[in-house]
């Protein structure tokens, strides 16, 4: 049986991006304010890399903006990652 995966949340604002990771009977186990833009190509992907690398355990992604979540932002779980 995989392990649960962990929640992480990003959430684009015009000053910054907030980035929220959440597993389940914890809670809350990250939460950051990052720099609107990426400083160097591709360093989201490497960040999510090594969320993964350091819990070891996959985690989801919920696309707050995405059609399906805003329709029914209970329902609409995004991918997961791992």
């Amino acid at each position: 049986m995989s392990p649960s995966p962990l929640w992480l949340s990003i959430e684009p604002r015009l000053s910054f991006t907030k980035l929220s990771l959440c597993g389940p009977a914890v809670g809350t186990q990250l939460r950051a304010k990052l720099s609107p833009t990426p400083a160097l190509p591709g360093a989201l992907g490497l960040l999510l890399e090594a969320l993964v690398a350091c819990e070891g355990r996959p985690f989801a992604v919920v696309d707050a903006n995405a059609e399906d979540v805003r329709r029914r932002p209970r329902l609409g779980l995004g991918s997961r990652l791992g």
